[in-house]
């Protein structure tokens, strides 16, 4: 019987790892179906979403009427006053020291 121990010990770890990873296997798969059914859900209702937004905006642009209009004012006619410089007269001092500064 001992002879048979070291074979035993190597069955049972053997299935103990098996176990393990069939629940891994199991488990992501599981999970994995859980991720694609949530992502379904949340597309239905994106696409639901979509088509109210979509009806929505067809029926507003279907109600819309197009009005033309014709705006018509009076111009108005704004005067401004500028001061002409041409009645700024220098003195003959400052004349002077125009010239002055005019020469090298």
């Amino acid at each position: 019987m001992n002879s048979l121990k070291p074979y035993l010990y190597l069955a049972v770890v053997l299935a103990i790892v098996a176990a393990f990873g069939g629940g891994y296997y199991k488990g992501d798969e599981a999970a994995s179906n859980r991720y694609v059914a949530a992502q379904a859900r949340e597309d239905a209702i994106v696409q639901g979403v979509q088509d109210k937004v979509l009806a929505g905006v067809a029926e507003s642009l279907a109600n819309m009427t197009v009005k033309n209009t014709v705006i018509r004012q009076k111009a108005t006619e704004i005067v401004r006053e500028v001061p002409v410089y041409t009645e700024c007269k220098n003195t003959d001092e400052i004349k002077a020291l125009i010239e002055q500064a005019r020469t090298p």
